[in-house]
């Protein structure tokens, strides 16, 4: 009876011991630094039939991270590497820079497909690169998004 005691007690103070060890070897894992990135990565559209009126589009911008009390201006380019061109194949809507108003998470950049000289089978590719804004980093894995327009005539 000794030696089963012995070893529950055994037992209970190893589990004890194992909890411990674990909770008191947790690390702070709340993000402290601000962020900014498109809420998706990419995406497949098609342009509006022939003769048929230009669709518009939206991508979420968001702040990763706590709300600030402050505006923000958010400043993007389009990549040098895109293939769709401004006018051509798309406009864009939203200023530059967006303003990401006090006390919120997320902006709109707003943009205009148009009826290119696409065909079908063909595609364009529009790239949108968020930059550093007002000392808040664009998160290097949510920084860029990437728009494949595709022919419909």
């Amino acid at each position: 009876m000794k030696n089963i005691n012995k070893t529950i007690i055994a037992v209970i103070f190893a589990s004890v011991s194992v909890l411990n060890c674990g909770l008191l070897e947790q690390e702070d894992r709340t993000l402290n630094e601000l962020q900014l990135g498109f809420a998706d990565f990419s995406d497949v559209a098609t342009e509006p039939a022939s003769g048929g009126a230009s669709i518009s589009r939206q991508e979420t911008v968001q702040l990763i991270g706590a709300q600030r009390s402050s505006a923000l201006n958010i400043s993007y380019t389009i990549d040098e590497s895109s293939t769709a061109e401004e006018g051509v194949h798309y406009t864009v809507t939203s200023s530059n820079p967006l303003v990401l108003d006090a006390n919120t998470s997320s902006v709109e950049l707003n943009f205009d497909l148009l009826d290119s000289p696409l065909s079908d089978g063909e595609s364009a590719t529009l790239i949108i690169n968020l930059e550093d804004s007002e000392g808040i980093i664009a998160a290097p894995n949510f920084r860029t998004y990437t728009l494949t327009i595709e022919g419909a005539d």
